[in-house]
């Protein structure tokens, strides 16, 4: 992880609801890259995996679409950390409930104004890094801990010994 500016994925394929998305998020630091399809998209994605942050992705779009989308980011290795926010005019509970339960971190329904888009970004990568920060530092641990040979510990309640326990098994 590094301390670029956020890369944030932008898929939708009307044209000017992407100029809308990037008017938004231009004055806001993050780096930025469209795509204008699903299958766009997911080529992307899969050609660089690790270096997006974000994706707000259209629901509705021809060919694959944002749900389909969602899917291959969901299954795969590198991807399915990365947040995805639905963005799309479908706002019936039902609509909004098949794509949380398909993994979205968020979904916006249009018309949705700029404050609410970056408040739901800025979570979304905050909660992003955090997740990559813990994953680092399990490494670190993982790695010191092959390190270890023969080791003692001492404790005198159920609290620690399940602290110990927490940690040996990291």
């Amino acid at each position: 992880m590094t301390a670029t500016a956020p890369t944030v994925l932008v898929v939708d394929d009307e044209p000017i609801n992407v100029d809308i998305l990037v008017d938004y998020l231009e004055d806001s630091g993050y780096h930025i890259e469209t795509a204008p399809d699903g299958q766009f998209a997911w080529d992307l994605l899969e050609s660089n995996p690790e270096i997006y942050d974000v994706v707000i992705l259209d629901r509705m779009m021809p060919g694959l679409n944002g749900m389909e989308v969602l899917e291959r980011i969901k299954q795969h290795p590198v991807l399915q950390s990365v947040p995805v926010i639905l963005q799309t005019a479908l706002a019936a509970r039902e609509e909004i409930l098949e794509g949380l339960q398909a993994g979205a971190y968020y979904y916006l329904t249009k018309p949705f104004d700029q404050a609410m888009l970056l408040s739901v970004l800025t979570t979304a990568i905050d909660d992003r890094r955090r997740y990559q920060r813990a994953l680092e530092d399990s490494d670190v641990a993982s790695r010191t801990f092959g390190l270890l040979r023969e080791a003692t510990f001492s404790f005198r309640t159920l609290g620690s010994a399940r602290d110990i326990a927490v940690v040996l098994a990291n």
